[in-house]
C-alpha cells in the first residue's frame, strides 16, 4: 500500500444536487458566520415559516427562536452546486441505538426548486444520509393537514401515510390535523427511483 490515501469521492451528491452538513461551530465560504440568519430571511422573505413549522404561532417565529432551534439539531443543506442553497432538512426527537432508532425529519425546499428533479435528488440524498450517516431506521415526517403538496411530496419519496392526528397542531389560534408519514430503511433502498 503506498504512503497515498486515495480520496474518497463525496457519496451525497448528483450531478447538480449536492448535500452538506451544517456545523455551526465551523466557517466556510459556504457556510459563514451569518447562515443561519440568511436561511431564515429566506425561508420568512418566501412565506414558509407557516408551512415548515406548522405547530409554532407565527408570532413566535423570530431569528432568535430560528437561530437557537437550528443550533443545536443535525442540519443538511441542500444545494445546487456549486454553492446555492435550495433548501435544508434536519432530524428531530431521535430515539433508539444502533440495532433500531428513529428519528422525525423536517423539511424546507426555496419555491424556486418546487417541481424540480433537483428537490427530487436532494431529497433523496438526505434520507440516504439520515439512513446511512445517521443510523435511523424510520423515518417519519408530519405535515399539517391543510399542506397537501407537501403530503403528495412525501409520497413521491416512498412514505406513507399512517395516521391522521385531529388537532395536534396549534397556530394563530387554530387548529389543524397533522398527517403522520413514515418511511423505513428497507423500503427506501428497494425502491428504484
Amino acid at each position: 500500500m503506498s504512503g497515498n490515501l486515495e480520496k474518497k469521492e463525496w457519496e451525497y451528491q448528483k450531478d447538480l444536487a449536492l448535500i452538506v452538513p451544517y456545523v455551526p461551530k465551523l466557517t466556510s465560504a459556504s457556510f459563514r458566520e451569518e447562515f443561519l440568519v440568511g436561511l431564515y430571511a429566506q425561508t420568512k422573505e418566501e412565506g414558509l415559516l407557516r408551512r415548515v413549522f406548522p405547530g409554532i404561532s407565527d408570532k413566535d417565529i423570530n431569528l432568535n427562536w430560528f437561530v437557537s432551534y437550528f443550533y443545536s439539531r443535525s442540519l443538511l443543506i441542500g444545494m445546487l452546486k456549486p454553492d446555492q442553497v435550495a433548501g435544508y432538512s434536519w432530524i428531530y426527537e431521535t430515539e433508539g441505538d444502533e440495532q433500531f432508532k428513529k428519528g422525525s425529519v423536517g423539511v424546507c425546499f426555496f419555491r424556486k426548486y418546487w417541481g424540480t428533479i433537483l428537490i427530487h435528488d436532494l431529497a433523496r440524498l438526505g434520507l440516504k444520509w439520515y439512513f446511512q450517516e445517521a443510523g435511523l431506521n424510520v423515518v417519519f415526517g408530519s405535515v399539517a393537514h391543510w399542506n397537501r403538496s407537501s403530503a403528495r411530496y412525501a409520497k413521491v419519496m416512498g412514505f406513507e401515510q399512517c395516521a391522521r392526528i385531529p388537532m395536534f397542531f396549534w397556530q394563530n389560534k387554530n387548529q389543524h390535523d397533522m398527517d403522520l408519514f413514515v418511511l423505513k430503511r428497507e423500503d427506501f433502498f428497494g425502491r428504484r427511483t
